[in-house]
């Protein structure tokens, strides 16, 4: 994670292009299931406490169904 002078986490919204080459790993893990959205850049994550002006997305509930049950199709 990043942080700023005074050791507080930084969000989405402040990384620099080359601290998301650098931790990518982590990145894929903080937008991974998006549940927020930043009014500010759009970027999205799954914890609001990665942007600096969250709002959170809306849920589908029929794919909060469809995320846990993988079916296999055989052509």
């Amino acid at each position: 994670m990043w942080y700023d002078s005074l050791g507080m986490a930084r969000t989405l919204c402040e990384w620099k292009k080359s601290e998301i080459v650098d931790d990518l790993e982590e990145l894929a893990e903080i937008v991974r299931d998006p549940r927020y959205v930043c009014r500010k850049c759009a970027r999205a994550a799954h914890k609001d406490k990665h942007l600096c002006k969250p709002m959170a997305l809306p849920r589908d509930p029929s794919r909060e169904h469809d995320e846990h049950q993988h079916v296999e199709t055989g052509d």
